[in-house]
């Protein structure tokens, strides 16, 4: 008897013992996959930071890049990559479908210097929600009709101040009176941009959206904090500058002659718009409000707009050092929800926006909306857009080559300066796997991936 309870008492020990080792394997493996996968990320961050230094400004450069299972490293074992990673992003014209690349931060509405009237026409914004923005914003404690200072957020259960100043990042509206994350995020549980079966289900019970002023995809899509520009580039005429200099950079595209016509008719450099010849010293006021305007009121006509709008720029001669812009918008990215925001336009404008857009064969200059709209409308709003961006935003989405460890990590890179450097870092690996699921089952299986930078559906 002795004997058999010492087996007993063995055998039980070898089994938990066993069981342990089991679950330390386990675990081991795990960790190693979240290593790697990790490792993964680090891979795609470099990545995109060079994808950012090669655009320098111009995001149109990246359409030849690949953004859909790209693999980093090497399997000593068996020569299969060691990872996976995708850029995902959501497809503008389709709720539910998945698409990759960078976004361009330049494509969305800069909620901390864009106007209370252009924050309005958002899909689902309300007035009380655009009051409460205005006074998080501003430096003073004036509460604005429908918005909130400090009384109202040092009353709330968890108190504090209203800000008094420019956002950080998109995610701090959730702090504004009257911003939930309904409203910020819809019905995109997982944040990446698509509403999946789930979501859709979510969404028909829900009632804090009005559906039928947007796509159920919230706020956040078109907003930015972002959204910057450098000085001026080196090598454009100022159009609030010597006329001498605006005059040569026309000749440049242009015959002497008309570029010479050009400049007396607009009036530049303080000389009398419509004739005469302009004076020689530039003038201390901002005589354009964009080169747009200057193309305006030099009558020029499109082709002559296509020609000389990148040899141009436009800012106040009353500073004596060029500085950075914020909030303007690439006109040749920007969703029409985006477009719509911009002053004095309608929604007859939008679609002949995106439809001329749609046409062009290439898109680094935005000339083409001086036809598109006529040139008085392209005046008013062309201190508003830019055909350039230097941020953008990469959502991050590795998985191991075996398929068991995943992440999934949102950056935004800002390539003003070479090198690029990574100015938001968030972990989203919590919300979930965002693509279909046959994907690392496959890895599972011993397969490989092949990428096809083609717009999906991630339930299927």
């Amino acid at each position: 008897m002795a004997a058999l309870w010492a087996v007993v008492i063995l055998t039980s020990v070898i089994l938990v013992f066993a069981r342990s080792m089991r679950v330390e394997a386990i675990s081991a493996n795990n960790r190693v996959s979240s290593a790697q996968a990790a490792a993964v990320v680090r891979g795609a961050e470099q990545y995109v930071l060079s994808l950012a230094d090669v655009a320098a400004g111009d995001p149109s450069s990246l359409s030849t890049y690949s953004f859909e299972a790209l693999p980093v490293g090497e399997d000593p074992y068996d020569g299969n990559p060691l990872g996976y990673f995708w850029l995902i992003k959501p497809d503008p014209t389709n709720n539910q479908l998945l698409t990759f690349g960078l976004t361009d931060e330049n494509a969305k509405l800069d909620v901390g210097s864009a106007a209370a009237t252009e924050l309005a026409k958002l899909p689902g914004m309300t007035d009380d929600v655009v009051a409460a923005i205005a006074d998080w914003r501003d430096t003073d404690s004036d509460v604005t009709s429908q918005g909130a200072e400090n009384d109202y957020y040092m009353s709330l259960p968890q108190p504090y101040n209203a800000k008094n100043d420019r956002f950080e990042t998109v995610e701090e509206l959730r702090l504004v009176r009257g911003i939930t994350n309904d409203i910020l995020y819809g019905y995109d549980r997982n944040r990446d941009g698509v509403l999946d079966a789930r979501e859709r289900s979510y969404g028909g019970m829900a009632t804090s959206i009005n559906s039928a002023q947007g796509d159920g995809r919230g706020l956040a899509p078109f907003l930015t904090v972002y959204s910057t520009e450098p000085a001026a580039a080196t090598g454009t005429a100022n159009v609030n500058g010597d006329a001498a200099a605006i005059q040569q950079a026309l000749a440049k595209v242009l015959s002497a002659d008309r570029a010479q016509a050009i400049v007396q008719r607009s009036g530049a450099g303080g000389g009398q718009q419509g004739g005469g010849p302009p004076a020689s010293q530039p003038s201390t006021a901002m005589r354009f409000t964009s080169v747009f305007d200057f193309c305006f009121k030099g009558q020029m006509t499109a082709d002559e707009v296509d020609k000389a709008y990148d040899s141009l720029s436009a800012s106040s001669t009353a500073t004596t050092q060029p500085t950075a812009v914020r909030g303007r918008i690439n006109l040749n990215t920007a969703p029409a929800e985006v477009l719509a925001c911009l002053p004095g336009l309608e929604q007859a404008d939008v679609d002949k926006l995106v439809n001329a857009r749609s046409a062009q064969t290439a898109t680094s200059s935005v000339a083409w909306a001086y036809e598109a709209l006529g040139g008085e409308k392209a005046a008013a709003i062309g201190a508003r857009l830019t055909n350039k961006s230097y941020q953008y935003t990469a959502d991050i989405v590795a998985v191991t080559g075996n398929g068991k460890g995943f992440r999934r990590v949102r950056v935004v890179v800002d390539a003003r300066q070479s090198p690029a450097r990574i100015i938001y870092r968030k972990d989203l690996t919590e919300l979930g796997w965002p693509l279909d699921l046959a994907t690392r089952e496959t890895l599972r299986q011993g397969g490989t991936l092949e990428p096809t930078n083609a717009s999906v559906d991630p339930a299927n």
